[in-house]
């Protein structure tokens, strides 16, 4: 991969490899953590695990976000989230319950806790982000790298999603009342997810 205005590699192939391999291994992870966690509730803890690899393109829209040239350094040292799991479950609580099973692993050191449900940002958005650094065999040695791995319910993961779709919208004249109205949507799901979750307690205790 390279960037095709400057003509230098940003990623290797190699090194595009190792962040495909570190995202499995970090989905395994999770998928164990899912099956233990359902075991222990007598539910599903997690509807949906999935993962990516970040595109270059969006590593250099986010190298110019950060207003960082874009250079092979530049991904290596600021982008730690090339390698991205993300665990969508039904309630919030489970998604600190997945956070606390994964400091039970030794291969996994979290370096990095951005907490946006109890400080959500401004846009409304809400999410769990945890960036983790994973050690695991890879071809013969030890690969050390960073993975992302985000926690969200199923309702913040559909108002996210819509965000996703609808960002253009907000980039014309209308951007302000839009986001605003994005903005009381969030809050609204919010707290239909504090809700279910008292509903589910209620009836836990039947």
């Amino acid at each position: 991969m390279q960037d095709n205005n400057k003509n230098e590699i940003l990623i290797t192939d190699e090194d595009a490899l190792k962040y495909e391999a570190a995202m499995r291994y970090m989905l395994a992870k999770l998928d164990l953590i899912n099956t233990g966690l359902s075991d222990e509730l007598g539910r599903k803890a997690a509807s949906n695990i999935s993962g990516r690899v970040k595109s270059i393109e969006s590593i250099k829209n986010k190298l110019r976000r950060k207003n960082r040239k874009i250079t092979g350094k530049n991904v290596h040292d600021v982008i730690k989230d090339i390698a991205g799991v993300r665990a969508v479950c039904f309630f919030v609580d489970d998604l600190y319950k997945f956070h606390e099973q994964l400091t039970y692993h030794s291969d996994i050191t979290i370096l990095k806790v951005k907490d946006y449900i109890k400080k959500p940002k401004k846009s409304g958005y809400r999410s769990l982000h945890l960036i983790c650094r994973l050690d695991m065999p890879f071809a013969g040695q030890m690969l050390h790298t960073t993975v992302e791995i985000q926690l969200r319910t199923n309702a913040m993961d559909y108002w996210a999603e819509l965000d996703n779709q609808l960002r253009y919208k907000k980039e014309n004249e209308s951007s302000t009342q839009i986001g605003k109205k994005l903005k009381s949507y969030a809050d609204e799901i919010s707290s239909i997810d504090k809700k279910m979750m008292k509903l589910r307690n209620r009836i836990s205790q039947l």
